[in-house]
């Protein structure tokens, strides 16, 4: 994901330079491709990152910031192309901001943090060898608590 993010931004940049119909074919081929791969590993993202109760808030929050982006997207570049005479710096902007988020998720990569493990109901966190109970899942029922 962080790769198709980077090459997509790169791309949105780069189609300032092309000259011909078939560098632009060639860059909206890569960048729907990207787009695409983007796009579909997103809402699974978003999903497996929360737990069960969070799952709707989440996706709903997920979407409505989406939503607002598409809304102010080309009002603010049609801005920026009326203020600099030509619509290249709204390329450059919305490359670099893409560029900008490849960078954040290459970061959030490379910060470790320990492996979260679900083991027998119990989820458990793996830090330097030892293991940290979180949290323990569990019913009520009549005959008192048992775990999941």
């Amino acid at each position: 994901m962080r790769l198709t993010v980077l090459v997509s931004g790169t791309l949105v940049i780069l189609m300032t330079l092309c000259s011909s119909y078939e560098q632009l074919l060639a860059c909206f081929v890569v960048y729907g491709m990207t787009d695409g791969a983007f796009a579909s590993s997103m809402n699974i993202s978003v999903l497996s990152t929360l737990s069960i109760k969070q799952k709707s808030q989440g996706i709903g929050f997920f979407h409505l910031c989406l939503s607002i982006m598409f809304v102010a997207g080309p009002p603010f570049g049609g801005f920026l192309a009326d203020l600099f005479g030509s619509y290249n710096p709204a390329f450059y902007v919305a490359g670099s901001v893409q560029i900008l988020a490849a960078g954040i998720l290459f970061l959030t990569h490379c910060t470790k943090h320990g492996d979260t493990i679900a083991v027998t109901g119990i989820q458990a966190e793996i830090i330097d060898k030892k293991i940290t109970v979180l949290t323990l899942k569990y019913t009520e029922n009549t005959h008192g608590l048992t775990l999941k």
